[in-house]
């Protein structure tokens, strides 16, 4: 079994919180897990696209500052959410420019 480590870093490069979860695990609810447990306010969020998921861009948005920037590949089947807001729209900006 192949294990992956989940890790959140602060704007000083120190881990502040991780998780070890097996190959099989989903990594959109582990990262949003790791979020919510942070109990700080997120000003920048980058992972890949194993980790896009409305969830997760929801519990960054509940702990993000008012600059959040969200850096997250999306999905190969993901579509534009024409009511998409906060976070979530810039994933959808991101996907429009995309597809261009």
């Amino acid at each position: 079994m192949r294990l992956l480590v989940a890790v959140a870093i602060d704007g000083d490069g120190f881990i502040v919180a991780s998780r070890l979860t097996g190959s099989t695990s989903d990594d959109a609810a582990t990262g949003t897990e790791i979020v919510i447990g942070l109990g700080a306010i997120i000003e920048r969020f980058t992972a890949d696209g194993g980790y896009d998921s409305r969830a997760l861009y929801e519990a960054v948005s509940a702990v993000g500052s008012p600059d959040l920037k969200v850096v997250l590949p999306s999905q190969s089947t993901a579509v534009v959410d024409a009511w998409a807001e906060g976070a979530w729209r810039q994933r959808d900006e991101a996907l429009e420019q995309s597809q261009r």
